[in-house]
């Protein structure tokens, strides 16, 4: 069997590790209150993902490669209690559609 769902709630992890990108059949990853900074730079790999939860940590900033992952299954994405600087609050009150276009935006602009 593969691994469908990574929880990892309140661990105080400081960081989300790269090979948990590797998990190519995971649907979920749900890891909220912990001490993360910023999301592994290939997390566009897990193209099965359908729901990202990363609410209660210490992330400035999404990742634009957030946007590949619409392409296949993105459905969800929670940061809720992150002090993100990027996507700009004017575009986080509008909501995940404006959120995930604006990361396709800044992805497709680099």
């Amino acid at each position: 069997k593969k691994l469908k769902s990574l929880w990892c709630h309140a661990n105080e992890l400081s960081e989300l590790p790269e090979n948990v990108c590797l998990l190519t059949a995971v649907e979920e990853i749900s890891c909220g209150s912990n001490q993360i900074e910023r999301l592994p730079s290939s997390l566009d790999n897990l193209v099965s993902m359908r729901r990202l939860m990363v609410d209660e940590n210490r992330i400035k900033v999404l990742p634009n490669l957030l946007a590949a992952l619409l392409k296949f299954s993105l459905e969800s994405l929670t940061f809720e209690g992150c002090p993100l600087e990027d996507p700009p609050l004017s575009v986080r009150v509008q909501g995940y559609e404006a959120v995930m276009s604006y990361l396709d935006h800044q992805y497709k602009s680099n």
